[in-house]
């Protein structure tokens, strides 16, 4: 269900940002264009990365994929992020921050720390 939503000014052009509560967790969706079911849509699931996205730390490349995604849909008039409030795919910043370090210490990129700590 969208609770809000409002026009976003970016360096993309205008997208509709939503947000939306669920009883699994609330996310945003940021859109541009016209939507409808009969047509391919580009679409990205974008979680949240407080290290890449506000810190802009050269280790993960998470605000690169999004802002690439933006301007994807720029370039092509439509589509849709979904952009999920859960850090580090999910396990949390204390989590998230230990997984960063075992990939520098063994030099191993995000998937295979997170499997080898059990995430």
């Amino acid at each position: 269900m969208i609770y809000s939503s409002t026009i976003l000014n970016t360096e993309n052009g205008d997208f509709k940002v939503n947000y939306h509560e669920f009883k699994s967790g609330d996310c945003l969706t940021l859109v541009k264009g016209e939507i409808d079911s009969d047509t391919p849509i580009f679409v990205r699931m974008q979680s949240s990365c407080l290290f890449s996205q506000s810190f802009h730390t050269i280790d993960c490349d998470c605000s690169k994929q999004l802002i690439s995604s933006m301007e994807e849909i720029a370039r092509l008039g439509r589509g849709v992020i979904v952009y999920l409030d859960q850090e580090g795919r999910g396990i949390g910043l204390k989590n998230k921050i230990k997984s960063m370090e075992y990939e520098r210490v063994h030099r191993v990129d995000t998937s295979e720390a997170f499997k080898a700590l059990g995430y």
